[in-house]
């Protein structure tokens, strides 16, 4: 069975997508939304480590942000077609593209500061 991760912020459920290679395109190619993407896989230490980290970042930016995991031994097309093959990886893509890869363990003021970013960015240019 497929983990995922669940928060609630202020009495709502925030869940990071389950992303497949048949979803991915969908999910997180044709968001209108900025994803971050995490690569991990079951049997990594360091994805471990940075799982509390990304679950506090998912309640500050989950309104704006989406959030997907991608399991890294299921679907290596995924990580071959973006070149991913240290764990743990995020890639935050934005209007289909991949803008930022983050490899190994960020820190979360790094993590932060990048979607910080990315949102004020998104908010700068929606009010032209």
């Amino acid at each position: 069975m497929k983990k995922t991760r669940t928060n609630t912020i202020k009495h709502k459920q925030v869940k990071s997508i389950e992303l497949t290679s048949l979803n991915f395109h969908e999910q997180a190619l044709k968001s209108h939304k900025p994803v971050l993407v995490e690569f991990t896989a079951d049997w990594c230490g360091s994805c471990h480590i940075l799982a509390p980290m990304i679950e506090k970042v998912m309640r500050q930016f989950a309104p704006k942000v989406r959030f997907g995991r991608i399991d890294y031994d299921t679907n290596r097309d995924l990580a071959k077609r973006y070149g991913i093959n240290k764990l743990p990886a995020l890639i935050l893509f934005q209007d289909g593209k991949a803008v930022d890869y983050i490899l190994d363990t960020p820190t979360k003021s790094d993590l932060t500061a990048k979607l910080t970013s990315i949102v004020n960015f998104r908010t700068d240019t929606e009010c032209e």
